[in-house]
């Protein structure tokens, strides 16, 4: 297989959490990619291959990030600062939150989700249930290897 070649080569080191596994490549940019990393790298007083490396990592996450997760954060906290006038309106029913408003509220969650669904196709909405108990909240324990 032939690559493209791009301007400057610069090398690398990949970021690994077990240190002494470091890996060093060699990667292929374009001339005004890299002049814009250079750039930035003299603005931030880094080395070059260190902004190239961290602008790697916030493209390609270790674990998958939901782009809605900020939005469903929003509607959450917007849920939370209405949750004192939903008891007294809507307690038991379940409820629906976008923009950061109530848009529509059912006793039947499984209607509630299809009007939700049907109004704001692919769009982040809260939906739950009023009630007065507080938030449960999860542990979830993970293994550790201990040496």
């Amino acid at each position: 297989m032939r690559h493209k070649q791009y301007g400057p080569v610069l090398t690398l080191f990949l970021f690994c959490y077990n240190p002494p596994m470091l890996d060093y490549v060699t990667i292929s940019i374009p001339e005004p990619l890299y002049r814009r990393a250079r750039e930035l790298a003299r603005a931030n007083h880094q080395p070059v291959d260190e902004v190239i490396a961290e602008a790697l990592e916030q493209a390609f996450p270790v674990f998958y990030v939901d782009p809605g997760r900020d939005r469903m954060q929003q509607e959450q906290d917007a849920y939370a600062s209405l949750r004192d006038s939903l008891l007294m309106t809507h307690e038991g029913q379940y409820v629906a939150i976008h923009g950061g408003e109530l848009v529509d509220s059912d006793p039947d969650q499984t209607a509630l989700l299809r009007r939700i669904d049907a109004r704001f196709p692919n769009e982040v909405v809260h939906l739950r249930r009023v009630t007065r108990e507080p938030d449960r909240e999860l542990r979830i324990y993970s293994p550790r290897l201990v040496r």
